[in-house]
């Protein structure tokens, strides 16, 4: 605000005259009277412009204070790269973590519960419009994860919570994810591989390769562990033909057929899901499969049974016992505990029935058990299981059951 300064004048007027005296010491001089003078009026006197080069302040107007915002003491600033560990102590309550994206930062969110813990994660922009926010990560996964691109700068939040009444620790991760700078479309001969990576949700690479009508034909999208792969496959004359999703191990894509004619056959695969990651694409000419040895066959199926039991009777130490690196990069698991929230998931697999025919394969490194159970229908259904060999144990990867429609009575 400008401050007004007030000048004082100080009138000055004519005083009365004194005797005089010459200093000879004689008479005194006759003076002529002098005539009284009339009091001298006070000038007003403007306040001096202010110099050119400095005008004067005009007065702002009042400014509103913002709130102060007094910070959550378990609030917590992460970089990309970063992990913190976190705890919800009581039932509905939450915690913020933050941390500072750019616009069009494409980053992935994950957090992993602990000790039963089924967590909930929001992620805000920095003015906190939400931007996504996700539960579980899967049918057969609590955790929860959030792959998006940032639509701004600034201090973006991530919101967690707990499911229900569930408490515990979590761990969250944070990582800026890189962009799809290479071509992954190739055209490729029978017999070859490529290595890819599917940067995004909704990347699809496409590939070309070249088939005689008769031929007998395997293609396969092996995804890294924890990444579903899914493609579709295109006729010579751009017509579709057939998709898969999860017909190969674990959580991959695989097709098996005779091709209907010749020409460059394409296929579009892509990751189901925020299921992104890196994996090989492959096709080659299938002869006579080579019989595995009846030890190996019968080591499997074994554990297939046994998995089957554990499964039935809850048992969560000998399921995390028996889980391969798939299983457990899919649900999350890192001790019993982590099973035990899961326990009612798997057994929506539907494992009621009597035990019937045991039919085992492997290929390698890889091994799958399929067991009929007896539900009473008129066809008995399948619960399948997908073994890999991990330094000589054969562990389950994923587990799927294949149920067989009733029959319409109206039929």
């Amino acid at each position: 605000m400008a401050t007004a300064v007030a000048v004082a004048l100080v009138a000055c007027g004519g005083g009365d005259a004194g005797d005089g005296d010459d200093g000879t010491g004689g008479e005194p001089v006759n003076q002529a009277p002098i005539e009284e003078q009339a009091p001298v009026e006070p000038v007003p006197v403007e306040p001096a412009p202010a110099p050119e080069d400095e005008p004067a302040v005009e007065e702002a107007p009042p400014v509103e204070e913002e709130p102060v915002v007094v910070p959550d003491a378990e609030r917590e600033v992460l970089v990309y790269g970063d992990s913190l560990e976190g705890e919800i102590t009581v039932a509905g309550e939450e915690r913020q973590f933050r941390f500072d994206g750019t616009e069009n930062d494409l980053v992935r969110i994950i957090v992993d519960g602990k000790d039963g813990m089924d967590p909930i994660a929001t992620l805000l922009e920095p003015n906190r419009t939400e931007i996504a926010a996700n539960d579980d990560l899967g049918t057969s996964n609590r955790d929860s994860l959030i792959i998006a691109r940032l639509p701004t700068t600034g201090l973006q939040v991530i919101r967690v919570g707990a499911y229900g009444e569930s408490i515990g620790r979590y761990v969250v991760r944070l990582e800026l994810l890189p962009e799809d700078d290479d071509a992954d479309d190739r055209i490729l001969r029978l017999g070859d591989a490529w290595a890819g990576t599917f940067w995004a949700p909704g990347d699809i690479d496409t590939f070309e390769f070249a088939g005689t009508a008769g031929q007998t034909v395997r293609v396969r999208v092996d995804g890294a562990i924890g990444v579903d792969t899914k493609m579709e496959l295109f006729t010579p004359d751009g017509n579709f033909l057939t998709s898969d999703d999860d017909s190969g191990h674990g959580l991959d894509a695989e097709i098996a057929l005779e091709l209907p004619v010749t020409g460059a056959y394409r296929v579009q695969a892509s990751a189901v899901g925020n299921r992104i990651g890196e994996y090989t694409f492959s096709a080659e000419e299938l002869g006579e499969p080579t019989p595995g040895l009846a030890s190996d066959l019968e080591a499997i199926e074994a554990v297939g049974l046994t998995y089957l039991a554990a499964l039935q009777g809850a048992d969560s130490l000998a399921l995390f016992a028996l889980a391969g690196p798939e299983a457990l990069a899919i649900r999350g698991w890192e001790s019993p505990e982590d099973v035990s929230r899961d326990i009612d998931k798997l057994q929506s697999i539907g494992l009621a029935g009597t035990q019937g025919e045991i039919t085992s394969v492997i290929e390698e490194e890889r091994g799958r058990v399929a067991i009929e159970l007896d539900t009473g229908g008129t066809e008995p259904d399948t619960v399948r299981f997908d073994l890999t060999n991990v330094n000589g144990q054969w562990l389950v990867d994923f587990v799927q059951r294949f149920f067989v429609a009733a029959e319409d009575p109206a039929a």
